[in-house]
């Protein structure tokens, strides 16, 4: 009974060199038993253009692979009209197509790719499933709704210290214009005591001395003027508050993003022949430095922290 099985089977890969070659020797087998003649045939394309379909699996393990050469599909096929036709692709996913007249080889062929493909060719899982972008835009809303809460915070607890300043105020006025109101009332008694005093007596020199006693007094009331409080200032939050919460969520946006693809590629599939695996090695190496070195960062600022709250 004739069956066709067409089926994407990793949505990205790490094809390794005995990865290559352990699948070349299953599928030989799996052809062999269909038809001896049968064999297959590999065709390669690389960065630089190359294009080119050889037999030996060997040819491929062989490849440099640098970062001209550097491989960007493999497909394997095998055809024979009326019992099989076979197409194995790694391009940036790994498909499979398989045609033939036998179901029942047909199925055991896509069973035996797809198991090896799962077990030893599946990428390690990726923070947030390599979902980088909905990664980037939760961080994004976190921090603006932070922003947010921060903007909120900060206004309510200036407007409180501005209320407790007003009040302060309000008190020191109050005071200074009793003390005022005091001293006006004592002063306009004195004042018109010396008048009546004044105006009992012919002597010149005692009108002279009250009037110089009057500017004194004069001079006395307007430094106690001069003294009164002063009106405070309104307290103006810094022009950089409400830019900066519509701004943080884009920067944090784009910082978490280009930080993800840089330590976790976001669907990148990988031919580890050749100079790939030293690539690889070290971007290994390079991201877990990073990644322990934020989280040694944070492990001090968080003990700092907890220290300098309790020193007194």
């Amino acid at each position: 009974m004739p069956a066709q099985i067409e089926e994407t089977v990793l949505d990205s890969f790490r094809l390794a060199v005995e990865d290559l070659r352990d699948l070349d020797a299953i599928l030989r087998a799996r052809c062999k038993e269909i038809d001896p003649d049968l064999g297959l045939e590999y065709d390669v394309r690389r960065r630089d253009g190359l294009r080119y379909s050889t037999a030996d699996v060997e040819d491929i393990v062989k490849e440099r692979n640098g970062s001209e050469t550097r491989l960007v599909s493999v497909m394997i096929r095998s055809e024979m009209p009326d019992l099989l036709r076979l197409k194995v692709s790694f391009t940036d996913k790994l498909r499979i197509s398989i045609e033939g007249q036998d179901r029942a080889r047909v199925v055991l062929m896509a069973s035996d790719i797809r198991n090896l493909a799962r077990e030893r060719m599946a990428r390690p899982r990726r923070p947030f499933g390599g979902r980088h972008i909905a990664a980037a835009s939760v961080l994004a809303i976190v921090t603006f709704l932070a922003g947010i809460l921060y903007m909120f915070g900060y206004l309510a607890i200036q407007s409180a210290a501005e209320g407790r300043q007003n009040a302060l105020f309000d008190k020191q006025n109050a005071a200074y214009l009793a003390a005022e109101r005091s001293a006006t009332v004592a002063a306009e008694k004195a004042s018109l005591a010396a008048v009546k005093t004044l105006l009992k007596s012919d002597s010149v020199s005692a009108k002279l001395d009250f009037l110089v006693s009057e500017d004194v007094r004069r001079g006395v009331s307007d430094v106690a003027i001069s003294g009164a409080p002063q009106i405070p200032d309104s307290l103006v939050p810094p022009w950089y508050l409400f830019p900066s919460v519509f701004i943080s969520p884009f920067v944090a946006w784009g910082a978490a993003y280009a930080a993800l693809r840089f330590l976790w590629p976001e669907s990148e599939s990988v031919f580890l022949v050749g100079h790939e695996i030293a690539r690889l090695s070290a971007r290994q190496r390079r991201r877990e430095h990073i990644v322990w070195g934020i989280g040694v960062a944070l492990a001090l600022g968080v003990i700092s922290s907890i220290i300098a709250s309790r020193i007194p």
